[in-house]
């Protein structure tokens, strides 16, 4: 009977093993938001933008993984109207985080809340306009909570929101002559995740 029972902890202990899995991809459609006081000015400029993420994440337990990627954010200018003409900026926000986080849910594993944070490197491109192009980068933090569900066993689907903050230091976005200096963000949105 001790042996039926050992055999059979070995063989839960083995299968329950084999189902976490080391490598998860993720990715989904975010909307982005600037926050803060060093913010833009114009309430044209403070709209949600419309952005992508994709993230690769190394799960070293099945509670904690480390994980970067890359959240895309299109158009944050927008328009910019002067003299009574409107003209696409064409500018990309692109947010790369590179941290850890800590996810907990029920044993069975079907749903799982998870935080975390790190590091974050933010470039912002803005094409030829008028003579000038700029293409700047930054230094800065992140911190996210979110949310999945299990659609079996490898794939994920759920929510994420980051918050990012940038050095102030030589702020992102520093276009004097628009008033514009924003160092904060947040972005959120829907996920969709494959573990293997």
């Amino acid at each position: 009977m001790k042996l039926a029972l050992c055999l059979f902890a070995l063989a839960s202990a083995t299968l329950s093993a084999e189902e976490f899995h080391r490598q998860t991809i993720s990715g989904g459609f975010l909307a982005t938001r600037s926050v803060g006081d060093s913010n833009f000015l114009s309430d044209a400029l403070r709209s949600t933008r419309p952005g992508a993420n994709f993230a690769y994440g190394l799960n070293l337990t099945p509670h904690i993984t480390i994980e970067t990627g890359v959240d895309w954010v299109s158009h944050p200018l927008g328009s910019i109207g002067a003299l009574g003409y409107n003209f696409n900026a064409g500018d990309n926000l692109f947010l790369i985080p590179f941290g850890a986080r800590y996810g907990f849910g029920p044993a069975d594993g079907k749903w799982r809340i998870y935080a975390g944070g790190g590091g974050a490197y933010a470039k912002y491109t803005f094409p030829s306009v008028a003579g000038f192009s700029l293409n700047q980068g930054n230094w800065g933090g992140y911190g996210l909570a979110g949310a999945d569900y299990a659609l079996g066993s490898h794939f994920r689907v759920g929510g994420v929101a980051k918050y990012y903050h940038l050095s102030q230091s030589n702020s992102l976005l520093n276009l004097g002559s628009f008033g514009i200096t924003p160092t904060s963000f947040v972005t959120f949105g829907p996920q969709v995740g494959f573990t293997f």
